[in-house]
């Protein structure tokens, strides 16, 4: 429950955040020792996301782009928040294994898979940031195409007289 309201106040600034469902994509009936293989892989792939994150912002930041480099910096420090409670996880896991609860350790690991997808997402909105040049567009050029088959000038049709005969007024009193 912790972690589903964790994720939920990251996703603030965004679109409406999706419920979170700790058992999608799960495999529930993993081992105890699988359950920390998976999570001890875990921390070397986010320092690996942070890094290219931050490689980023340092361009940006070298472009002056402003705009780009706000939105990285907060991705970043999302990222940061992430990362550090994901760890919190993971080490909850070494201490339910340690103590041979699976139930525990189920139970962290899920939150620690969320988290990881979190981190992973983080990393595709940043690639996502867009900056001033993209805004950059150089000369604009316009081309007018015409239809052939649409006539020169409408207003060159032929007039045609309009008559019109006044209604014939009739008076219930006359």
């Amino acid at each position: 429950m912790v972690a589903a309201g964790g994720t939920a106040a990251l996703a603030q600034g965004t679109a409406a955040a999706p419920a979170v469902d700790l058992t999608a994509g799960r495999d529930v009936n993993l081992t105890l020792e699988q359950m920390q293989a998976e999570t001890r892989a875990m921390p070397p792939r986010f320092k690996k996301e942070a890094e290219g994150v931050k490689q980023a912002l340092e361009q940006s930041r070298k472009k002056k782009d402003v705009v780009k480099s706000l939105c990285l910096t907060d991705k970043l420090k999302q990222m940061e928040i992430v990362h550090g409670i994901a760890g919190d996880r993971i080490a909850a896991v070494d201490e339910a294994a340690a103590a041979h609860n699976l139930d525990r350790a189920r139970s962290e690991y899920r939150i620690a898979a969320v988290l990881s997808d979190r981190s992973k997402e983080l990393v595709s909105e940043a690639n996502q940031c867009i900056g001033e040049e993209a805004t950059i567009f150089g000369e604009s050029e316009v081309v007018v195409d015409i239809d052939p088959n649409i006539p020169d000038d409408p207003s060159d049709f032929p007039e045609v007289p309009v008559v019109l005969d006044p209604p014939v007024l009739s008076s219930p009193t006359r």
